[in-house]
């Protein structure tokens, strides 16, 4: 009987120990490589006008049709896809040549319910493979409008990290925040809208 409890006294320390260590080991630090890893944190949405956010909806994430303008990058390259200019424009905001420039991912962006009251937006959109927290990268917006034209719009960004829950394991997801202004949102809402992260290779 002794040595029954002396037995389980054992096993419950080392359960203990086992619990203390999961918990030491529940927060990690996740670069995302993919879009699932990537879409683990929600994209966050604040606005600086004299109205609230109510009745605005931003989506940003990975379809299929943004899993097909990643196939059209492939296949035309950085340069032919994002235009020379539009990659000009991001090398710039990197500080680097256009020869060192990539594109981490694409994801869809709609947005519905915007109204010019609310002025500029800032978002945080998890994206995949980012740079560590605090490194300012190029967003490009490409807009399809509805009369077929494509607009790319070189934006920069700064990488923020945040703490989430996936699955129960806490996890930080590094996001890229930017301010989009009114007139980009007007156009993200009229046409069928991309953003890209634009990091250095």
């Amino acid at each position: 009987m002794k040595m029954k409890k002396i037995v389980c006294a054992m096993v419950s320390a080392a359960l203990l120990v086992s619990m203390a260590a999961a918990t030491a080991f529940a927060v990690e630090s996740v670069p995302s490589k993919t879009g699932t890893d990537a879409d683990a944190g929600k994209t966050d949405v604040s606005v600086s006008g004299s109205v609230g956010s109510e009745g605005l909806k931003v989506e940003i994430k990975t379809t299929e049709d943004s899993s097909k303008e990643e196939t059209q990058l492939k296949g035309e390259g950085v340069e032919k896809y994002l235009t020379a200019e539009a990659v000009d424009a991001a090398a710039k905001i990197l500080g680097t040549e256009k020869s060192a420039v990539t594109v981490s991912e694409i994801k869809e962006i709609k947005v519905s319910g915007y109204k010019t009251d609310m002025d500029k937006i800032t978002v945080k959109v998890p994206m995949a493979a980012l740079p560590e927290s605090g490194t300012t990268v190029a967003v490009i917006i490409r807009v399809k409008t509805p009369n077929g034209k494509i607009v790319n719009l070189p934006l920069a960004g700064v990488v923020v990290e945040e703490t989430v829950v996936v699955n129960g394991v806490a996890r930080k997801v590094r996001k890229v925040q930017l301010e989009l202004d009114a007139t980009t949102m007007i156009n993200l809402q009229a046409g069928k809208a991309y953003i890209a992260a634009v990091t250095r290779k």
